[in-house]
């Protein structure tokens, strides 16, 4: 069965719109700027610009805050990760530049527990590519500048308070409900309904992996409805709860055990958060989502979904190839990071056969065989860091919930690496935003029920 729909995307059309975008926002901006340069300066905007080193530095963090939003929308919208890194470059990397060059005591930002020992892991993996077997020292440059520059410049925008968590929740939204119909009915109108939902490359839009789509997708899922409980205006609840239960078709088409998995886990932790009081509609959602999957199951070829639910897709066997390599060879710093060889895996069930995998499919196990047990030991730290502080800052909680989905889901389908891939967004855009918030805030306890920038209340 199909659908008669003809949805085709023209990748000029995209530009242009992206383009429009662009240029309406940057037109808005200059009209704030120059209404705000009046009533401080008393002038125009560009004698404000030329005259007043802080006005120069508040545009260019304003328009840093915009990149944020534009490059975690990206990962919906971008065709691939290329675009992401464009995205970055020129709207969050270049400002911060000339901030750093106009005032240099931004990186003292950098200067505290937190921040030191997420910059050894991001060291370490940068000196692994000198025992890699590809010696790309510019690639690895290029990710450590830009893996740096974002963690920084997000601590800039914290001190600035300028970082919205309300303005982030609500891009993702936007863009899932945007491209989530899209991607659903581009990919119906040329396949089965049997089949499961595995994107190719004509759709254009976003990652292409189906794993991928449902950790993000799950993710949009988990902050609209934690908006959709909180909100006391009923059109807006009403509103938050179509966009959720768009993200879980989209999830439920994929297929995708791993995400599933996580977002339950996510909304039944929610059930035992003290500060959630709204734990009906919690219940109410979970039975909604377990129908959901049964009803699936009864629609769909029982036995396409049988051998989903049975099947590990070679994960152990990815796994145990991974951990007895690394403990036969590079126990202690592991293969290197840009190690282009992969894991080489000899599958069970085709002993004949063998394949290489890009990763571990296990963000632990990743980093091991990678970076070996100094790169564990750092990336484990990491997340107890996380998980340390984790539900401490209640204005937070979505963040929280974006993090815990990526890491569940990473259990079977993570890296450690923080190249600028579509897994980024799931695991370390969360994780870097609360290891800020954290080093920023740890040393002020009074400060976190006001300090984080985030409109509406702090509990659900």
């Amino acid at each position: 069965m199909t659908l008669p729909i003809d949805l085709s995307i023209n990748p000029k059309k995209i530009i242009k719109m992206k383009t429009i975008f662009i240029n309406s926002f940057f037109k808005k901006a200059i009209h704030i700027f120059s209404i705000e340069a009046i009533k401080i300066h008393g002038e125009n905007a560009l004698s404000a610009f030329i005259k007043d080193k802080e006005f120069r530095v508040n545009i260019f963090t304003n328009i840093m805050f915009f990149g944020l939003l534009l490059f975690i929308s990206s990962f919906f919208f971008a065709p691939d990760s290329s675009d992401l890194k464009s995205n970055f470059r020129s709207f969050f990397l270049i400002p911060f530049a000339i901030i750093i060059f106009t005032k240099k005591k931004v990186l003292y930002l950098l200067i505290n527990k937190s921040s030191v020992l997420l910059l050894s892991y991001v060291v370490l993996l940068f000196l692994s590519v000198l025992w890699s077997s590809e010696l790309n020292i510019s690639k690895a440059i290029r990710d450590t500048v830009y893996f740096i520059s974002l963690y920084a410049g997000i601590l800039w925008l914290i001190k600035k308070n300028k970082l919205n968590i309300n303005l982030i929740c609500h891009a993702i939204m936007l863009s899932s409900l945007i491209i989530g119909p899209i991607i659903c009915i581009k990919f119906y109108s040329a396949n089965s309904l049997d089949l499961r939902l595995w994107p190719n490359d004509e759709l254009l839009l976003g990652p292409k992996n189906p794993i991928h789509i449902a950790t993000m997708y799950a993710i949009s899922l988990s902050i609209s409805f934690y908006y959709a409980i909180r909100s006391r205006v009923k059109y807006e609840a009403l509103l938050y709860s179509v966009i959720s239960i768009c993200n879980l078709v989209v999830v439920l088409l994929t297929q995708s055990r791993g995400p599933i998995v996580a977002l339950l886990c996510v909304f039944l932790i929610s059930l035992f958060n003290k500060n959630i009081i709204q734990k009906i509609k919690i219940f109410a959602f979970i039975i909604i989502t377990i129908s959901s999957i049964l009803l699936l199951y009864a629609y769909k070829n029982e036995s396409i979904i049988s051998s989903r639910i049975k099947s590990n897709g070679y994960r152990f066997e990815i796994w145990s190839s991974a951990l007895s390599h690394t403990l036969e060879n590079n126990v202690i710093v592991g293969e290197g990071r840009y190690d282009k060889r992969g894991i080489l895996v000899e599958l069970s069930k085709n002993p004949i056969n063998s394949k290489r995998f890009s990763h571990a499919h296990n963000q632990f196990v990743d980093s091991l065989y990678f970076n070996g047990i100094l790169g564990l030991f750092l990336f484990i730290s990491i997340n107890i860091l996380v998980f340390k502080y984790f539900f401490l800052y209640n204005k937070l909680y979505p963040i929280y919930m974006w993090f815990l989905i990526g890491f569940i889901s990473s259990l079977t389908n993570g890296t450690s690496e923080i190249r600028f891939g579509f897994l980024f967004f799931n695991y370390w855009i969360p994780a870097l935003l609360l290891i800020a918030f954290i080093s920023y805030y740890s040393k002020d306890k009074s400060s976190r029920e006001v300090a984080c920038p985030v409109s509406g209340t702090a509990q659900i």
